[in-house]
C-alpha cells in the first residue's frame, strides 16, 4: 500500500473525529458515521494522496459550513506564514476578483506590450491587482499598477490557475527565481494615438494596453498597518466640522490584516500620528478580512482598555459559552491615552471586513467609542480552530458563533450595519506616509468620500 495514501487515510479520519466532538453545530451520529464510510469508500480506490484529500473535502462539505475546511500541508504551510506576517518567496502583489464585464477582441500588438479593442462580454471572473505591498518587487516596479487586469502567469492563462489561490500560489516560489505576469490596463492617451492607424474601420474608441512584467521574487514582509496625517482643510466637505475646521488635523489609520505584529505596528503609527498633532482618528477596516482573533482584541485594548467586553461566544456546548474581552493594552506604551480614550473615532467598514475586523468595529460601536461609517459587513460571525492534523495539513473548525458584546446581536449571516452609510474604496497601505516634515497626504485618502464621511461623523 502507498504510505502516502495511508498516510492521508489517518489524516481524513483525525479530521472526522474532530469534527464529531467540535463542530459548532453537532452532526448527527448516524449520518456523521454515514459520512465517514462513503469517504473511505472513495478514498480506498484513490490513486494517490490527492484523492484521499478529495474524499476529505467532499465529507467536510457534507456538514453545510462554508468555513469549515482542509488544507493541505503545502498550503497550510503558506497560510501560517501570511499569518505571521511574510512569505518566503513571493512578488507583492495583492489580488482580488473582479465579476465585471471582461475585455475582449482583436490582438493589435505584440510581445511585451500589446493594444486590444475593448468590447463588452461575459466571459467570466477576472483577476485584478488591488494593491502592492511597500518595498515589494511589485511595490518598486512601475509597471504594476492597482486595478491592473491579470491575464497570465508563466505563459498559464488566468482561466487555468484555479482563481486567486491558484494564481498566488504560481507568484510565490524561492527567493531569486523569476515570474513573468501580463497585465492589461486602460492605454495612454499616447498610446491610443500610435495605434489609431491599425484600427479597423468604425474601431471601439478605447484601448487596453498588454504588459508582459518580469518580476525576481524575494522574502515578503507583509505591512498590515498605514497611516495618513490629515488636514482637516483639505478633505473634501469636512471644511464646516467643528474639531478639524481650521485646519485640525485627523490621523487616518489603514489595517488591512490582523497578523503578528499588527498591534505593534498599530502603536507606532498611533504614536507618530499623535506626535504629528492628529487630535482626532479615522480607522479604516474596508476590506480587511480579518486574521488572528487574539491580535484583533489586542488592538481593540487599544481605544477600550483591557478587560473590556469585545464579544460573547456561543459554543455548541451551553456549558463553555464565554466572553472575549480586550487584551492588556502595553503595545500601546507611549501613545497618549487622550488619543486612545478621548479623542474622537471613526471606524470605517464594507462588505470586505470580516471576521476580526467585526469583532473589533462591533465592539467599539457597542460601547460608543466609535461611529461606523461605511456598508454593511460581511458578517463571518463563526469562529474556527485551526487543528494541525497528520501529515502537515490542517482543520480549520467552525467551533463557535459569537454575538456583538454589550446589545448580543447577531453577525453570522447578517454583519455590522454601520450607523453612517457611504460607498467609496480605500487607498493602499503603500500610499500612505504617516508624517513626513512636509505633512504630504494622500490624495486617495483626502478625495475618498467615505473619509471625508468619517471626518463629519467625527464632531
Amino acid at each position: 500500500r502507498d504510505p502516502a495514501v495511508a498516510s492521508a487515510q489517518r489524516t481524513l479520519v483525525q479530521a472526522w473525529a474532530y469534527a464529531r466532538d467540535g463542530f459548532v453545530d453537532a452532526p448527527e451520529e448516524e449520518a456523521w458515521d454515514g459520512e465517514l464510510v462513503r469517504a473511505m469508500d472513495a478514498a480506498a480506490g484513490a490513486p494517490g494522496a490527492g484523492g484521499v484529500y478529495d474524499a476529505l473535502d467532499g465529507m467536510l462539505a457534507s456538514l453545510g459550513d462554508r468555513f469549515t475546511r482542509f488544507e493541505r500541508p503545502a498550503v497550510f504551510a503558506e497560510s501560517m506564514q501570511e499569518l505571521g506576517g511574510g512569505l518566503d518567496g513571493g512578488v507583492g502583489m495583492v489580488l482580488g476578483v473582479d465579476a465585471g464585464k471582461g475585455v475582449g477582441g482583436a490582438n493589435y500588438g505584440s510581445g511585451g506590450r500589446g493594444l486590444r479593442r475593448l468590447r463588452a462580454s461575459a466571459d467570466g471572473v477576472k483577476l485584478r491587482v488591488v494593491a502592492s505591498i511597500e518595498g515589494s518587487p511589485a511595490g518598486r516596479s512601475s509597471d504594476v499598477r492597482p486595478n491592473d487586469e491579470v491575464v497570465s502567469i508563466d505563459s498559464v492563462p488566468v482561466a487555468e490557475l484555479g482563481g486567486v489561490d491558484g494564481a498566488a500560489a504560481r507568484l510565490r516560489g524561492a527567493p531569486g527565481s523569476r515570474v513573468r505576469v501580463v497585465l492589461r490596463r486602460a492605454a495612454s492617451r499616447e498610446a491610443r494615438d500610435a495605434y489609431t492607424a491599425y484600427l479597423p474601420a468604425g474601431g471601439a474608441e478605447v484601448v487596453s494596453e498588454l504588459r508582459e512584467v518580469k518580476l525576481e521574487r524575494e522574502p515578503i514582509k507583509v505591512r498590515s498597518v498605514g497611516g495618513e496625517l490629515l488636514r482637516g482643510r483639505d478633505i473634501r466637505g469636512a471644511r464646516n466640522v467643528p474639531n478639524v475646521a481650521g485646519g485640525g488635523k485627523v490621523g487616518y489609520v489603514r489595517l488591512i490584516a490582523f497578523t503578528d505584529g499588527s498591534s505593534e505596528e498599530l502603536a507606532r503609527v498611533l504614536r507618530e500620528l499623535a506626535d504629528a498633532g492628529a487630535r482626532s482618528f479615522v480607522v479604516d477596516l474596508r476590506e480587511n478580512s480579518g486574521g488572528l482573533v487574539d491580535v484583533g482584541l489586542d488592538v481593540a485594548g487599544t481605544w477600550l482598555g483591557a478587560g473590556v467586553p469585545a464579544a460573547k461566544i456561543m459554543a455548541r456546548d451551553a456549558s463553555r459559552q464565554v466572553e472575549l474581552t480586550t487584551e492588556a493594552a502595553a503595545i500601546s506604551a507611549g501613545v497618549p491615552d487622550a488619543a486612545r480614550f478621548t479623542a474622537p473615532l471613526a471606524v470605517l467598514v464594507d462588505e470586505g471586513t470580516a471576521s476580526a475586523s467585526e469583532i473589533l468595529a462591533a465592539a467599539l460601536q457597542d460601547a460608543g467609542r466609535a461611529t461606523v461609517v461605511g456598508r454593511q459587513t460581511y458578517g463571518k460571525g463563526r469562529i474556527q480552530g485551526v487543528l494541525p492534523l497528520s501529515g502537515g495539513g490542517a482543520l480549520f473548525l467552525t467551533e463557535a458563533r459569537y454575538v456583538s458584546p454589550v446589545r448580543e446581536r447577531p453577525i453570522d449571516g447578517v454583519g455590522i450595519a454601520p450607523d453612517v452609510y457611504c460607498a467609496g474604496s480605500p487607498p493602499q497601505v503603500a500610499a500612505l506616509n504617516v508624517a513626513g516634515e512636509d505633512e504630504r497626504e494622500s490624495a486617495a485618502a483626502v478625495a475618498d468620500s467615505c473619509v471625508a464621511a468619517a471626518v463629519r461623523a467625527l464632531s
